[in-house]
């Protein structure tokens, strides 16, 4: 799934191995809350890092979709999005940027200076091939590159109470699972969207959750445009601190937004997808302190999620899952950035 996400979609996954257990007691789960929750934050606010803008049309004014943007000295390209908007993950550094559309003239710009922080604008008005000889000699297509803050509260603004933690550390089967989802939908609707990517082989539904200021919204835009983020765990169904993680990262997300300044940064200009589980049958089937039976590993088909996507070298001949293709189509719906999947324990 990693490679998949980086060869044919937008987004940069990694895939974070979280715990020696693939199934620990529940007595360690608020130990593992501890050991990964800053590193869930960190890890979502690195979307905003690069270089970001908008590619169009320099005569109407038009966005333009599926423009390549290409970085020299990476061979990787992204497109943009249907609002002609694109979010380039890149280091600190200068960098040379080249954008190409059908029908248009390529345009690059050289030595765009990305710092720490938030990410630099680059935007790019692109000349119609057709029309090159209507536009007088001295006009010229004007990119340009400014640092911009993202954020609508400063970092390190200080805060007056520590932030709220969650309680309740225990195990969730499917429906304590769609409990916990539907509660902290419908108490926090301002701020969540619960859906589902469809259902797995014995037919529970694939949830994710949404956080946002502004819920089942993509917004585009240099200066609050949110770029989108996913988490995915539970795709080994044996393997579950990721899943109660991400639940345990829904709670504090909801209870801290308006109150806690990081999170509150976070949750305005970031569009977080919250996928607890991909493999939910898989779950059902493992059992609580088993860390090497293999058991719920694979789903109710027996086979391993993370292997049955389309391979760049070699032919997959196991059939298509119905989780993988649910997770394929959300990769395709929605323009990720950065993304990271969650697994656990040793083999």
């Amino acid at each position: 799934m990693q490679d998949y996400n980086y060869i044919w979609a937008n987004c940069f996954e990694i895939t974070l191995e979280l715990s020696c257990c693939k199934y620990p007691p529940a007595s360690q789960l608020r130990q593992e809350w501890e050991n990964n929750r800053e590193s869930l934050i960190t890890l979502i606010e690195k979307v905003h890092i690069g270089i970001k803008g908008f590619v169009t049309d320099s005569v109407t004014g038009a966005e333009l979709e599926n423009a390549t943007i290409s970085v020299a000295g990476i061979n990787h390209n992204i497109t943009t999005g249907r609002f002609g908007d694109f979010h380039r993950l890149l280091v600190p550094g200068t960098y040379n940027l080249t954008v190409v559309s059908p029908g248009y003239m390529p345009l690059t710009i050289n030595d765009i200076i990305v710092k720490e922080g938030p990410a630099t604008e680059v935007d790019f008005a692109l000349r119609p091939t057709a029309v090159v000889s209507l536009i007088p000699d001295t006009t010229e297509t004007i990119a340009t590159a400014s640092s911009v803050a993202l954020l609508n509260v400063p970092r390190g603004t200080s805060s007056s109470h520590e932030p709220i933690q969650p309680k309740d550390f225990h195990h969730h089967h499917f429906p304590d699972m769609e409990i916990f989802l539907r509660r902290f939908a419908n108490e926090y609707p301002n701020i969540t969207r619960l859906y589902s990517l469809g259902k797995s082989v014995e037919s529970r539904e694939l949830y994710v959750m949404e956080i946002s200021d502004n819920p089942g919204v993509h917004e585009p835009g240099n200066w609050y445009g949110e770029p989108e983020f996913k988490y995915i765990g539970n795709m080994h169904g044996n393997e579950v601190v990721g899943r109660e993680l991400l639940l345990n990262l829904i709670e504090y997300l909801c209870k801290n937004f308006g109150t806690d300044p990081e999170v509150t940064d976070l949750v305005r200009s970031t569009r977080i997808h919250l996928m607890p589980s991909m493999n939910p049958d898989g779950y059902e089937k493992s059992q609580e302190g088993d860390s090497g039976s293999g058991i719920g590993r694979n789903n109710s088909n027996n086979f391993d999620l993370n292997r049955n996507f389309p391979d760049q070298f070699v032919q997959i001949t196991d059939p298509t899952q119905p989780e993988t293709i649910a997770v394929m189509s959300w990769m395709k719906s929605y323009p990720f950035v950065l993304s990271a999947n969650l697994h656990g324990g040793c083999e």
